[in-house]
């Protein structure tokens, strides 16, 4: 209801609320009118009440009401004389009469007609009016909530995208194993370990597709089809293949014959939307922030500048943190306190941005325990430097227990790792095992070309070559014609890749953290120590006397534990 009453409404309801008014003002009015019009006729009745005794008692009274109409009589030629001697009073009093006359006439008039508007108006136009109000405000709110709603899912998916389009792009290599997907599997795993050559990636993946989009489309005209399967082998070796995905070496390139060509590019199609939404939501939330940064600075200038600044924090404080000098441009170079930055920003209108790789903007650890949502925020901001380690044990136990052959005992002892104190420093080599892990796997599921002699008499793993049982080619993830792997296992690999390389960039982080802090507590002592040494602090002034000046304290800043579990 408070919002619902803090809201603007439509004119059509001011005006409705305005006749309303104007009505309830004249019925105010009439009553009061009809008020001084009985009490003018109860008073002319006791008038006449008293002249009908007068004249009842006759003359048992003449003598005691004799002096009472003497007196009457001489009243009344006092104001015949009043009347004779002062015309313009006279002439005054009239006029004002005539012109309540007029103000009650208008009155009355007035009131009728809005009796008469009331009277047309049927009750439904008024709850058309309330339920068109309701509806302007329940509108107004669904689109603030829409609008808040994009702002997240923009926020999100630039958090987001870069793994979406990984995913993608490793489907759609699963897909349709061939020989040109090595390449997208290749910059896919190292995407996922060093995010910094995220664009120069989309530009081999668009690069990739648009070459694969090209050559399959050619591939399908009518004079390839002419050709027969062994015309397009690369080799004169005699004899079938007896183990192996492909039978000639364009199938194994990816240059397939088709039926329905759309549904034959569709994931690459896909691929090439999500880079373009990718590089569209990159670069509006780069503009955003710095649009937003501009903004705050410039607030923060002007606040610094203001008599406010100098009533809340004096001149004392107009100076360089560390060696007490007024800084260059006349304004405090420490940084404002959080609480009074967000005042400022507030007061202003300004919603500061969020940092890159996060989704609220200034959510810290000290606005978790104000509510659930701003908790919900700072969880959400910060879910792998708080679950990171728990998340990667649990992707990776679930990858061992899906896969259960020879990879997975590789991941089995990785999870032995990841659970001692050891992780911070093996996370990278993990995450660098898998990917490689992940594009021999591929290899393994592809095979070798066809236009390999060596290959027709099959792999040394084959049952023609070798006694050993096709168990151990599917239990070691080897090419077999008869026991096919499970391509989709590549997955999961790729789910753990990433966990791996987020949790690894998060150590490095969190190293960088503690080497920068020591060395500012580093910088601030080697500062306290030059100022004693030059007599800045602590020395007796020049003129000889003995008091001392306020020295600074020499001890460094506690530095924060990030390497403790």
């Amino acid at each position: 209801i408070r919002f619902f009453y803090s809201q603007p409404v439509s004119p059509e309801y001011e005006e409705y609320k305005a006749e309303k008014r104007q009505f309830q003002r004249l019925q105010k009015q009439e009553a009061k009118q009809r008020k001084l019009e009985r009490g003018a006729s109860g008073s002319k009745r006791s008038a006449l009440g008293s002249q009908r005794g007068a004249r009842a008692s006759g003359s048992t009274a003449a003598g005691r009401t004799a002096p009472v109409a003497l007196a009457r009589a001489a009243s009344a030629s006092r104001t015949e004389a009043d009347a004779r001697s002062t015309p313009k009073q006279s002439a005054s009093a009239t006029a004002a009469a005539k012109s309540q006359a007029v103000l009650a006439g208008s009155a009355m008039a007035s009131s009728a007609a809005a009796k008469a508007k009331a009277a047309k108006q049927p009750v439904s136009r008024r709850v058309l009016s309330w339920t068109r109000n309701i509806l302007y405000l329940v509108l107004l709110r669904l689109l603030y909530l829409v609008s808040w709603g994009l702002t997240m899912l923009i926020r999100c998916l630039d958090v987001h995208m870069g793994k979406l389009v990984l995913l993608i792009v490793v489907v759609v290599s699963l897909t349709e194993v061939c020989g040109a997907n090595i390449i997208a599997m290749i910059v896919v795993c190292v995407t996922a370990m060093f995010p910094g050559v995220e664009l120069l990636s989309y530009f081999v993946f668009d690069l990739w597709a648009v070459v694969s989009i090209v050559a399959k489309m050619g591939f399908q005209l009518q004079s390839v089809r002419n050709y027969e399967a062994n015309e397009f082998s690369f080799s004169n070796c005699s004899g079938n293949i007896t183990d192996g995905r492909y039978q000639d070496d364009a199938a194994w390139i990816g240059l397939l014959h088709t039926s329905y060509f759309p549904g034959y590019i569709e994931g690459y199609l896909w691929i090439l939307a999500l880079i373009v939404l990718r590089v569209w939501i990159h670069r509006y939330q780069k503009t955003v922030r710095k649009h937003l940064k501009e903004k705050k600075d410039e607030a923060i200038a002007q606040y610094l500048a203001s008599k406010e600044y100098e009533a809340r924090h004096g001149d004392d404080e107009r100076g360089d943190s560390l060696t007490g000098e007024p800084s260059g441009q006349g304004q405090p170079s420490h940084i404002l306190p959080k609480e009074e930055e967000r005042a400022v920003l507030s007061s202003q209108g300004i919603i500061p941005a969020p940092d890159e790789g996060s989704v609220f903007a200034d959510v810290e650890r000290a606005d978790a325990d104000k509510d659930l949502l701003t908790a919900a925020a700072y969880l959400i901001n910060n879910f792998f430097e708080l679950f990171g380690e728990e998340l990667v044990v649990i992707v990776c136990g679930i990858v061992v227990a899906v896969r259960v052959d020879g990879a997975a005992i590789v991941y089995g002892l990785m999870l032995g790792f990841l659970i001692s104190p050891l992780r911070r420093y093996l996370t990278g080599f993990f995450a660098l095992c898998t990917s490689v892990m992940m594009l021999l796997q591929y290899l393994l599921l592809l095979g070798g070309p066809p236009s390999v002699c060596y290959l027709r008499e099959g792999y040394p793993w084959s049952a023609s070559r070798s006694p050993l049982d096709d168990t151990f080619a599917h239990f070691f993830y080897l090419t077999s014609a008869l026991y096919p792997q499970d391509k989709w296992l590549l997955v999961g690999d790729l789910f753990l890749l990433l966990c791996l390389s987020i949790q690894w960039r998060q150590y490095r982080a969190s190293r960088r953290a503690v080497r920068g802090s020591r060395l500012a507590s580093s910088k601030y002592t080697n500062v306290d120590v030059d100022a004693e040494s030059h007599g800045m602090h602590g020395a007796a002034p020049a003129g000889g006397s003995k008091e001392m000046t306020d020295s600074r304290p020499t001890k460094a800043p506690a530095v924060p534990d990030f390497t403790s579990a």
